[in-house]
Parts: structure tokens; sequence; C-alpha cells
């Protein structure tokens, strides 16, 4: 997907099987589910990350740009987010039943 207003987004329902196949503007999505100990940063090339039912994540030095969510954490804990540049998406960090 590329050159729309909103990309990617995902709302409603998080139990989706979306893999890193699947890219935005030529970068990568993660969509991460029941993930423990990851670090999401500028050598993964994302585009979009999306971490459901994850633990100890890392997302750190991205830029991310068009989506409905440039970082989405649904049912996240102990989880860092830093130095993300977001830009005209619809939310730059979205945390949903997160700590």
């Amino acid at each position: 997907m590329a050159g729309n207003v909103n990309n990617f987004e995902v709302y409603g329902g998080y139990n989706q099987d979306i893999d890193t196949t699947n890219t935005v503007n030529g970068k990568l999505i993660y969509y991460l589910k029941g993930q423990n100990n990851v670090v999401i940063d500028s050598s993964s090339n994302a585009g979009c990350v999306y971490l459901v039912e994850c633990s100890n994540m890392t997302v750190n030095g991205l830029t991310l740009s068009n989506n409905g969510a440039a970082v989405a954490l649904i049912n996240t804990e102990y989880s860092n987010i830093e130095d993300i540049n977001a830009t005209n998406n619809k939310d730059g960090i979205l945390l949903m039943e997160s700590e």
C-alpha cells in the first residue's frame, strides 16, 4: 500500500494474521501477536507496528507515516516506545488496554 491517507489500520477485532510480506510505503508491516522481548528498531525497516498481547517489547528509532496508527499496543504490557517520528497518521501511538 502506498500513497493513501491511511495505508494500514486495524480496529475492532485484533486477532489477525498479517505478516511482514505486506508493506506500507515500501516498508514492512509488523503485526506481532503474543510475542515477548522483541526489539523493532530502524534496522527492521518497519512502516507500521501493531503489538497485540505482547510483553517486554521495544519500538525505537522509527519514522512512520500515513497509517491508522503508527504504533499500536493492544493488551500489551511492560514495553517501551522511544524516538518515534510519526507524521500524517490517524493516531501516532495508540494504546488500548495496555500498561
